[in-house]
């Protein structure tokens, strides 16, 4: 699953996986109860590649 827009991205010095920011703690949580990953680029804009097991 892919979800992206083409705003001005997350800054290079944050820490996206040890964020205080709810929506990324409910992409997290979500992402682990499924045993999936979660890949992020901000390039032009902010991507998050979110990778499930097949079954």
């Amino acid at each position: 699953m892919l979800i992206s827009d083409n705003g001005i991205g997350i800054p290079e010095n944050s820490d996206v996986f040890n964020s205080n920011s709810l929506g990324l703690e409910l992409i997290h949580s979500l992402v682990d109860q499924l045993d999936g990953e979660v890949k992020i680029s901000s390039k032009n804009g902010t991507i998050f590649q979110i990778i499930f097991p097949h079954t």
